[in-house]
């Protein structure tokens, strides 16, 4: 028979061996490179390093992993939960699309770091949800949000994009959608787990508070800057 204690242990380990792979790729990759996602400082770079660069976006960006990891919990116990992360990866595809034919815009930072804000209130707020029709009415809210966050999101992984070889801005794209979706998923099975072994209201509450706060000192350090 499988314990609580068990089934809890095997995401932790997953997301801790995750996080160990990714602090020793930060640590061994020289910092220029790492600061503009595994560029090499060459346009001309391949399929293995779009790849990587794309892998690597979400998860050395604390605003875009947050909002990411916010979507995994705030799904819990919702039907077709699973449209909510993909509306946010397909949202985030056409924002990469947007930054290579409208590049340079201004602002969307700032807008970033709010929509981790917000998510992270709903997220503190989940636990408030009751009823079929709440939940199914929130759930749909949901989906329209990420959909034009991951716009944005994606306008900011566009800013990141390595090289001009049309293979490479594939590969990048390609990336980005296995990470995020990896992340979302992961998140919710973690999220079902800590639910099971506390209070879900208490999950919620402090899970959306430490998310909020964190897109709440992104944008003042994107104010401070300006």
């Amino acid at each position: 028979m499988i314990t609580p204690a068990h089934r809890l242990f095997s995401p932790i380990k997953l997301g801790l061996g995750l996080g160990i792979v990714f602090t020793v790729l930060g640590c061994l990759w020289p910092r220029q490179a790492l600061a503009h996602h595994f560029m090499d400082g060459s346009s001309q770079v391949g399929f293995g390093t779009g790849l990587l660069s794309g892998l690597a976006h979400p998860v050395i960006g604390i605003d875009h992993l947050s909002f990411i990891v916010a979507i995994g919990l705030i799904t819990l116990n919702l039907p077709r939960f699973w449209l909510v992360s993909a509306s946010f990866v397909a949202a985030s595809t056409l924002g990469v699309l947007i930054y290579l034919r409208f590049p340079g815009q201004s602002g969307y930072e700032t807008a970033i770091a709010l929509s981790v804000i917000l998510v992270g209130t709903l997220l503190a707020l989940r636990s408030s949800w009751s009823g079929a029709s709440q939940t199914l009415a929130m759930g749909i809210g949901l989906g329209l949000l990420t959909g034009l966050a991951g716009i944005l999101h994606g306008y900011g992984y566009g800013e990141a994009i390595i090289g001009t070889q049309t293979r490479a801005i594939l590969a990048y794209i390609l990336g980005l959608a296995i990470i995020q979706t990896m992340i979302a998923w992961g998140s919710h099975t973690l999220g079902r787990s800590l639910c099971r072994q506390f209070s879900a209201a208490q999950s919620f509450r402090y899970g959306g508070i430490s998310i909020a706060g964190v897109g709440l000192l992104v944008l003042l350090s994107h104010l401070s800057m300006g």
